[in-house]
């Protein structure tokens, strides 16, 4: 089994050099976290800081003991192997790091090694030349030298970084050099699947080399801190064995009769003050993996404890006698020096790997189950035409879904599972070098084999002879093929599950179920997708910009104004099958678009350097640099937020003519938490370009929360004179006036000045959409410290796009018509209109909307998008119902439901924690049951909504009580 963990390390054959990294935009998953095996840890012990890199072509930099994502640091990579990265090393004083692997080769033919500087995540220098590519890394202890271990039988080289030179060379190897080790005195340790481990003195000359008992194939090596002996690990064996770091002379080896199923050890440590030797790799046994640890130096007993899921691949020493590990899972985690599990961050995606038969399709295959907890039966389901959503899979659902067809008469499948040479009807189809065989399914009528493999999808004949064949970026681990048999599915190792068209193998549309069980998204090759409240956040896209400069990435939400459209994603998926039903293509605004056409469109590029926190009046005050460029379209505006609220006041926001393409400026920032999220975004009119970085204030620090303004701008509309009579409402002009006065007499106690303004019906100036438009305006006075709330109440109506439309007292009937079936809408008032004026104005901010659907007004309101769109744009929205719910009406208070259900939740009752006030999430906790008791049930459901990022969910809104 430890052939699948190295056999990436082991395809030297190139494929021929291209000229330079590709252009076009490669889409990947992106949560947070690794999506796959975890290849290498370093430990910054000085700031407290863990560095991973991975097959994923990432390398992330975290805070700890928080496990706190800091940064992803991204290489130049292509679809294939290229940009995966199996080394990694970071200098002595934390401030660089190294990455190197399958790098440069697919444009160079030979290895490059990328150098980052780590504050701020540029690409400062690539070392280029070597010959092979490049699986191990170490960093002299006096930062001068970059030990670089190659594959083949290329053996050691040794650059001076001063001038990028290599100094030393060992050529004397067999097979490929797999790990490096510096003594804190400056020796080198390596060892290679030789069957050698060598040492080097201080100026790097081989000293000795020597076949150490315990296995024939060393892969890992470490140095005890005191530098007086050696630790190796062998991939080919349960063995462990120290060695004299003076000859390289065999000490002992630590009791290895407790290693039961355990077939190899990848990696070695020493805990800091070597009392404590610990190993791990790959074990076969029932119940999680274990790391195994040895008293007194590796001399004394044996303990084992039980770490992770998956393969641990990597244990590292950290400071105060703790461990850190890296598993396939992938995830990784710390042990305390008592053997205890401190911590562990787990993956983001889900694991197909052991659950092959469960990936379930309908008869058309655009209803998918999937597994989503190893060992049980518990399944979710996407259907791609019915809205999407993650959901779990009823038993009624699962019963028409059907498993990948193994049996038939026309194929005989053997070896398939995990090999290099699987046998199909005797043959062994063609398969690229170290391409391993994972998954497969017969297609209904029994003439076609689907085949999964490590990096392709290949559809077979009865004759084995390929009919086509799809690259991929991940593992195949389950395929299945639809019964209509047009259909071919493959769930991957990234966590995505893809479908192609069975004619040709062209990608038809992909999906990604967050492990939350909640988020997910789901995009066509062209960019357009559709998605849950946050799920736009999870995929992107990598556009390289030559081989030395630092790629881009944007994320799918940075696009969300133009990509997502539900509508579109529906209509390709019908069309490309074939479906007969009606077509949405025209683009609300603009024309169609393509991902490849992504370099016009893409946002501006901003960087980020912290200066001085300075202490004013018990507040802190944080000196931030801001540079940034335009990438494609020139920069309109640019807003600073500190934990999701923006803090940039409206005037400060819009740029120059001089700075619309790149400017540098210097801003001070208030800071009233000690742990802050910062975000700067700068927006080109599409597309929003973003940066972030993340601060930690020290605990002693007297922070004091600054005392804000409130602004409450409501609407209420009941009359529309240029619409029918039946269009008319009751009570939204009263809704308005309700919260308004409710705000003002409530709202003294928490803000230090309450300003609201009111338009309904019974005002001066009346609720059409100038009136509307202008007293926008008005929010726009906001500080930082200050709360906006936008509160609308008429009719709501949403386009086959699922833009939302306000409707204003000035609507014309003929904008409705042409809402539903298509053309230019002038009279109503679009999301934009108020989502930009939010996007402007500084503070937390609240949309609260009591349009919901009504059935005295042709059309639908569609919730998700207009959610969906709050989060994106990171202020929160309440919501009367969903979108297919009507907001009823409660005529013993001349209200709408929600609005008496909110104002009637402004009391002690609500207030759960008994501190006099109600913050916004114990105004909603109080306003729903009121809706759901008192809603007519005739009528049917209403369930209010609420999207809030916590800043905003737990501030207080109004006082209660005396």
């Amino acid at each position: 089994m430890w052939r699948l963990l190295i056999s990436a390390l082991l395809f030297a054959i190139l494929s021929p050099a291209q000229a330079a990294p590709p252009t076009e935009p490669i889409l990947r998953v992106e949560t947070g976290m690794h999506t796959t095996l975890i290849r290498r840890l370093v430990v910054d012990a000085p700031r407290q800081r863990l560095i991973s890199c991975s097959d994923d072509k990432t390398i992330r930099i975290w805070q700890m003991p928080e496990q706190r994502l800091l940064s992803t640091l991204r290489v130049p990579i292509d679809s294939g192997h290229e940009g995966q990265l199996f080394a990694l090393a970071v200098s002595p004083d934390g401030n660089s790091v190294a990455a190197a692997g399958w790098t440069g080769w697919d444009w160079n033919g030979a290895a490059s090694i990328y150098l980052f500087d780590v504050v701020s995540g540029e690409l400062v220098r690539t070392l280029d030349g070597f010959k092979d590519a490049i699986s191990a890394l170490a960093w002299s202890p006096d930062g001068a030298h970059l030990a670089v271990g190659l594959q083949g039988r290329a053996g050691l080289a040794v650059v001076r970084l001063a001038d990028g030179k290599v100094v030393a060379r060992d050529s004397g190897y067999l097979d490929k050099l797999m790990d490096l080790d510096f003594s804190r005195s400056g020796r080198l340790a390596a060892v290679s699947l030789d069957g050698m481990t060598r040492l080097y003195s201080r100026d790097f000359k081989l000293v000795g080399r020597r076949k150490i008992p315990g296995g024939k194939q060393p892969i890992s090596i470490r140095f005890s801190p005191d530098a007086a002996k050696i630790a190796i690990g062998f991939v080919d064996a349960a063995a462990v064995a120290v060695v004299s770091a003076r000859n390289l002379e065999l000490a002992f080896h630590p009791d290895q009769t407790g290693l039961v199923d355990q077939q190899s050890i990848f990696t070695v440590t020493w805990s800091s003050e070597g009392d404590y030797l610990y190993a791990s790799g790959d074990y076969r046994g029932a119940g999680r993996n274990p790391v195994y640890r040895w008293s007194e130096g590796g001399r004394g007993a044996l303990e084992r404890i039980p770490a992770a899921l998956n393969r641990i691949t990597e244990i590292q020493q950290m400071p105060s006698g703790r461990i850190v590990f890296a598993a396939e899972d992938p995830g990784f985690g710390i042990i305390a020096a008592d053997g205890s599990i401190e911590s562990f961050r787990g993956p983001d995606i889900l694991d197909y790997s052991r659950d092959r038969e469960r990936l379930l399709l309908s008869e058309d295959g655009l209803t998918v189950a999937y597994p989503v907890e190893q060992g049980t039966t518990k399944l979710h389901h996407f259907s791609a035409l019915m809205g999407g959503a993650q959901k779990p899979a009823e038993s009624r659902v699962s019963e028409t879904l059907h498993p990948p067809q193994r049996g038939g008469a026309r194929f005989k499948v053997e070896q398939w599972l995990d090999d290099f040479r699987p046998k199909i009807n005797g043959k062994v189809p063609a398969l690229d070098d170290y391409e391993m065989a994972r998954s497969y399914a017969i297609a209904p009528d029994g003439q076609q084999l689907l085949l999964g493999t490590e990096w392709s999808l290949r559809l077979l004949d009865e004759r084995v002879q390929e009919q086509w064949s799809v690259a991929l970026a991940s593992v195949a681990w389950s395929v299945n093929i639809s019964r209509d048999g047009r259909v071919a599915v493959a769930a991957l190792s990234d966590g995505t599950i893809r479908w192609y068209d069975m004619r040709d193998g062209s990608p038809l549309f992909a999906y990604f179920p967050h492990r939350d069980g909640e988020e997910w998204i789901a995009w066509l090759p062209s960019g357009y997708y559709i998605s849950s409240i946050h799920g736009d956040n999870f995929v992107g896209w990598h556009v390289n910009r030559g081989e030395r400069v630092v790629p881009d990435f944007h994320r799918a939400v940075q696009f969300d104004r133009i990509l997502y459209r539900p509508d579109l994603f529906k209509a390709a998926i019908t069309q490309s099958l074939g479906i007969k039903t009606r077509a949405l293509q025209r683009t609300v605004g603009r024309p169609e678009f393509e991902i490849s056409q992504l370099a016009k469109i893409a946002p501006p590029r901003i960087r980020l350097q912290l200066g001085r926190v300075k202490l004013h009046e018990g507040h802190a005050v944080l000196t931030l640099q801001i540079s940034a460029e335009k990438n494609s379209l020139q920069m309109r505006d640019v807003t600073v937020f500190i934990n999701h609220i923006p803090v940039t006041p409206t005037s400060e926001r819009v740029l120059s003519e001089s700075e619309s393409e790149r400017f540098s400026k210097v801003v001070e920032i208030p800071l009233s938490q000690h742990h802050n999220e910062i975000r700067v975004e700068a927006f080109n009119g599409i597309s929003m370009g973003v940066a972030e970085h993340y601060l930690v204030l020290p605990e002693a620090l007297d922070l004091k929360p600054q005392q804000g303004d409130l602004y409450l701008l409501a609407v209420g509309v009941n009359k529309f004179p240029s619409l029918s009579e039946d269009a008319a409402l009751a009570y939204a002009a009263n809704d308005a006036e309700g919260f308004e006065q409710a705000l003002r007499d409530r709202g003294g106690k928490v803000f230090r000045r309450v300003h609201t303004r009111l338009i309904n019906d019974a005002s001066a100036n009346k609720p059409d959409r100038a009136t509307i438009r202008e007293a926008l305006a008005f929010i726009h006075q906001a500080q930082p410290e200050d709360t906006v709330i936008l509160f609308l109440a008429s009719h709501g109506i949403s386009d086959e796009a699922g833009n939302y439309y306000f409707v204003p007292r000035d609507a014309v009937e003929a904008d409705l018509d042409r809402l539903i079936d298509g053309g230019e809408i002038e009279s109503l008032m679009p999301w934009t209109t108020f989502f930009e004026s939010l996007r402007l104005t500084a503070g937390r901010r609240l949309l609260m909307v009591d349009t919901c659907q009504a059935r005295n007004i042709e059309g639908r309101f569609e919730a998700h998008s207009l959610m969906k769109r709050s989060a994106s744009s990171l202020f929160s929205l309440m919501l009367a119902s969903k979108g297919d719910e009507e907001s009823q009406e409660y005529p013993n208070t001349r209200h709408g439901l929600f609005t008496h259900s909110v104002l009637a939740a402004m009391s002690e009752s609500s207030d759960s924690n008994a501190d006099g006030q109600l913050t916004l999430r114990e105004l909603f906790a109080g306003a729903a049951p009121i809706v759901e008791s008192q809603r007519d049930k005739r009528i049917g459901p209403q369930t209010p909504q609420l999207i809030a990022p916590s800043q905003v969910e737990d501030f207080p809104l109004v006082s209660v009580g005396e």
